[in-house]
């Protein structure tokens, strides 16, 4: 565990080894807070000031997925990792080009205490061929207490894996 302002973050700092290569596998079969890897000290300082930055922790949920609209017609993505702040979602259809300012709809389970969904105003920072990642813009701080509270509940699920074929 590594500490930034109070708050403690996973993070490791290893060589790459099989028993490494082991613990990664295993984490990332684990829907939790997302475990950060460096393979030197000031890499993983630099990843911590990162998290700094951008104000909250991310967190690998296995399920929610989002809906974006572009030029009027609807997508779907898969969330890879979400935070307060903002989320990185794969997709198999048209990516968002970079700095484009997009409406997002995540998309939970209903649940009787948390919101099941939460419409908030985006802009694009990363773009690849198959994802991308945006900032969130209009989340005052109740709604952003509210997105953290799912994501906590989230994370204490029992999620099912797809077995392998």
């Amino acid at each position: 565990m590594a500490f930034l302002s109070g708050i403690a973050y996973p993070l490791q700092v290893v060589q790459d080894t099989i028993c490494q290569k082991q613990i990664r596998t295993f984490t990332d079969k684990i829907q939790c807070c997302k475990t950060m890897y460096a393979d030197q000290l000031e890499e993983a300082e630099q990843k911590l000031e990162t998290t700094k930055r951008r104000n909250g922790i991310r967190f690998k949920l296995y399920g929610p997925s989002i809906e974006y609209s572009m030029n009027d017609q609807k997508y779907r993505g898969t969330i890879i990792d979400l935070s307060i702040s903002g989320c990185s979602v794969e997709v198999k259809e048209t990516v968002p080009a970079l700095a484009q300012e997009l409406t997002i709809l995540l998309l939970f389970d209903t649940h009787d205490r948390h919101p099941s969904h939460f419409q908030i105003k985006t802009r694009v920072v990363r773009a690849t061929t198959s994802a991308f990642a945006v900032q969130f813009l209009d989340l005052d701080s109740d709604r952003q207490e509210q997105l953290y509270q799912r994501l906590i509940h989230e994370v204490g699920r029992t999620v099912d894996f797809p077995q392998p074929t």
